[in-house]
């Protein structure tokens, strides 16, 4: 063993000379004395501030990322662009149902149909998903048919777009029955 080691004065003196990483007035003669800078306690909030913006991102991602289970249900129109909603209830609740099949049907007001779709990527929102569909029945009395589609706004809440073959068109927003 060395002197050192076996010295009792060594081992179990305190060390009141430790090098600091922020040195103190005694350290540095003839300097301003340094504190730990603020910028220290706003780089660590920025760094968390930014791992939860990741966490909240790739939580939404997980629950954005649209599955053809995703957008099977009932879904109840709320709101359409087009019509107020003396008109789109004003048979039934305003509804879009789509089953495990991707097929489904939906009315509000008097126009009413089955219709038949697919997930697919979102034109619009890169490495989102969407439910695409045609449907055929009837506006008011008369045939009828058209496309559409829905994707996810929020968590249980869809928009979407209805479009009436030579006829009109409405966004519409809709939250799960």
């Amino acid at each position: 063993m060395s002197k050192d080691a076996n010295d009792e004065s060594v081992r179990s003196s305190p060390t009141p000379d430790l090098e600091l990483p922020y040195p103190s007035e005694k350290s540095v003669p003839g300097s301003t004395p340094l504190k730990p800078p603020e910028s220290i306690q706003l780089f660590v909030i920025r760094i968390t501030r930014v791992a939860l913006k990741l966490v909240i991102y790739y939580y939404t991602q997980a629950i954005f990322s649209s599955t053809d289970m995703d957008f099977i249900g009932t879904w109840h129109i709320y709101e359409m662009e087009m019509w107020d909603e003396d008109y789109f209830n004003m048979e039934v609740q305003a509804y879009i149902e789509i089953e495990s099949n991707n097929r489904g049907d939906f009315q509000f007001g008097l126009v009413a149909g089955g219709l038949s779709g697919r997930v697919v990527d979102d034109v619009d929102i890169e490495g989102k998903k969407r439910f695409e569909f045609t449907w055929s029945g009837n506006d008011e009395c008369d045939p009828a048919s058209g496309s559409g589609w829905i994707r996810f706004k929020q968590p249980n809440i869809l928009e979407g777009e209805f479009r009436i073959h030579d006829g009109d068109d409405s966004t519409f927003l809709a939250k799960r029955a």
